[in-house]
């Protein structure tokens, strides 16, 4: 589209058009002049607003609200941020008697800028030390994503509980949609009209609820006629309440003479071990603390039947700062899952050296 005037080119070519007219030049600081400035100036504005009505007439070129309004005639809904989930272990030194955890006991991360919040309720049972409770992140948003053993601060009072980590990271919190995904999901949409005979309808089927952090669709994969979704359900949520609504929606508006079997995606665990060279001035452990967050954030941003690249890791920990240099003693290559397999981070080692 070619670029609109700006109001001083109006104004110079409305100058220029009187000068012709009349034989007189418009001063700046007359009558004429002032109005002449004022109308190129709404001339201007008027066309920044058709330009911008223009656009947003088209899903392609669709900006913001207007950019809602057409997934809403195609049945989308821009997805809202999520909340980053995983589990808390309260413990204590000694075995004894049962302690209750309630639901919304609250903790902090180390620096103390990140408050989690447990969804419900737990009990250390007599005669045990420690209990997992489901948990979340109080914030929505990928900054709630934080690496294994670093929720340490009991901010709500639990008698009888002296500590509490997290043994495994938090993982799941995304930003809310951006514009440009939603467009792309919206020009599919579009393109393949989801209906109870094609794959985008399972696929959108699965992906508007709230538990699904991946889904992958494998037809024919038990003969003629079946139709597996393959789903990774999102933390925090109950796997099995997940399939089921899946599996009870489809069941009603499958297409006659298809079997849909909703399954989970087989977890294929990779353990990452790093030697790690800090780069001077910076804290070695506050380092190695980032490099766990840009790794579990590399594995979050993975789907179902997606390989791990080895180049695609190194380059999440290039992007920390104080990473002089590092190398991997594991894994040794690319990891490939099978179709239905997801890869999910398992141990996690980052061992701090001098040099390499």
């Amino acid at each position: 589209m070619k670029a609109l005037p700006t109001a001083q080119e109006y104004y110079q070519i409305m100058s220029r058009r009187y000068r012709e007219l009349t034989g007189f030049e418009a001063a700046d600081a007359s009558d004429i002049g002032i109005r002449l400035r004022v109308l190129a100036q709404e001339l201007h504005t008027l066309g920044e607003r058709m330009s911008r009505a223009y656009a947003d007439a088209f899903p392609q070129t669709a900006q913001g609200q207007a950019l809602d309004l057409h997934a809403e005639v195609a049945g989308l809904v821009r997805l809202p941020p999520r909340c980053a989930c995983g589990i808390l272990r309260f413990s204590r030194a000694l075995p004894g008697t049962a302690v209750t955890i309630p639901a919304g006991t609250l903790c902090l991360n180390r620096e103390g800028t990140l408050r989690f919040q447990t969804k419900a309720e737990g009990v250390i049972p007599e005669g045990e030390t420690y209990v997992d409770v489901p948990a979340e992140a109080m914030i929505a948003g990928p900054l709630g994503n934080v690496a294994a053993e670093t929720v340490r601060v009991l901010l709500s009072a639990l008698p009888g509980v002296s500590a509490v980590t997290n043994p495994d990271p938090f993982s799941g919190g995304t930003a809310g949609e951006s514009d440009e995904e939603l467009r792309t999901r919206l020009l599919e949409t579009l393109a393949t009209p989801p209906d109870c005979a094609n794959r985008a309808y399972y696929r959108a089927v699965a992906a508007r609820h709230p538990g699904v952090r991946s889904v992958k669709l494998l037809p024919r994969h038990r003969g003629a006629g079946t139709l597996d979704v393959v789903v990774a359900c999102a933390p925090g949520f109950d796997a099995a309440q997940v399939l089921a609504q899946l599996q009870e929606e489809y069941q009603k508006a499958r297409e006659i003479g298809t079997q849909v079997l909703v399954r989970q995606a087989e977890a294929l665990p990779v353990e990452v071990a790093v030697l790690l060279v800090t780069a001077p001035g910076y804290d070695p452990a506050e380092v190695a603390t980032h490099c766990r967050l840009a790794i579990a954030r590399y594995f979050s941003s993975l789907e179902i039947g997606q390989p791990l690249l080895v180049a695609r890791l190194s380059g999440s920990l290039l992007e920390v700062e104080g990473v002089e240099n590092f190398r991997f003693l594991s894994p040794a290559g690319d990891v490939t899952p099978n179709q239905d397999q997801m890869v999910v981070p398992g141990e996690v080692d980052i061992g701090k050296v001098a040099s390499l």
